[in-house]
């Protein structure tokens, strides 16, 4: 079996390299931050609208909708624009949408900028798990990509960072 190499060339960390996946790191952090913010939120907003807990629900739904919309939907077609260029325009989505979400009078409006925050962050997500696990050098893909665990436990494989 062949080892992979990092998209750097070499099977050591690179600055470079270092610095994206801690940048990975952060942008995924801010995407968690940004969707429990919303459940700290939610009971203030539902006093304020007068809106049940039950039909509030739909704002943290919308959220995951959108995000697997982002996910699946817009995230493969960085393969086409680029992962940067689409991680930009869907941060520059995000932004937009929680400052209107900000605004936001009615629960309609909220669920609607919810869908379009979650949609960016799908795509958000999606393309910073391709971006980190491309960067490290092979003896750190599982740590870093996060899907050790799985493979380890599959019977039958070799825990091995060597590629298929």
């Amino acid at each position: 079996m062949t080892s992979t190499m990092s998209e750097s060339g070499d099977e050591s960390w690179t600055r470079k390299s270092a610095m994206i996946v801690a940048l990975c790191f952060v942008l995924n952090m801010i995407d968690g931050m940004d969707l429990l913010v919303v459940s700290f939120l939610a009971p203030t907003l539902q006093k304020e609208w007068a809106v049940d807990a039950s039909a509030f629900a739909i704002v943290f739904s919308s959220s995951l909708a959108g995000m697997a919309l982002g996910g699946l939907g817009l995230a493969p077609l960085a393969d086409k624009v680029g992962r940067r260029n689409m991680i930009i325009a869907a941060i520059a989505m995000m932004a937009t949408s929680m400052w209107v979400s900000s605004y936001a009078q009615s629960l309609s409006h909220l669920v609607a900028a919810r869908f379009l925050v979650g949609t960016g962050i799908g795509t958000v997500l999606a393309c910073i798990a391709a971006i980190s696990a491309r960067r490290p050098p092979p003896r750190l893909h599982r740590a870093i990509s996060g899907w050790s665990a799985g493979r380890r436990a599959e019977p039958g494989r070799r825990s091995s960072t060597s590629s298929r």
